[in-house]
């Protein structure tokens, strides 16, 4: 991964086109673009912001996910600071939230 930052203004133009891109055709682009432990990791990262959500503990959630105490904590912070709001959201839709959990489940198999 590149140390060298880009500027704000290109970071959001890149997010933006990236997010347009993976709203026209889902599924190809993540399985083009990422490989499968980044897909697994990405799934991981989703399950730890759901389940924080959800109100997991920590512990249980490192024990469930394989991942260290620390990186939960992390994104514990982050999600009590108002980080992730629109997948706080989505995770807090009952209805919403249950396919995407589905499929969480499934890439973590």
């Amino acid at each position: 991964v590149s140390k060298k930052h880009i500027q704000e203004y290109a970071d959001k133009k890149i997010t933006e086109e990236f997010a347009e891109l993976l709203s026209q055709q889902k599924s190809q682009v993540i399985l083009s673009l990422f490989t499968p432990t980044e897909r697994v990791m990405l799934a991981k990262r989703l399950a730890i912001i759901g389940m924080v959500v959800r109100g997991y503990s920590t512990y249980r959630i490192a024990k469930i996910l394989s991942v260290s105490d620390s990186t939960v904590r992390t994104y514990a912070a982050m999600i009590a600071t108002g980080g992730f709001e629109s997948l706080q959201r989505l995770f807090s839709n009952a209805k919403r939230s249950e396919s995407l959990w589905k499929n969480i489940e499934y890439a973590l198999r």
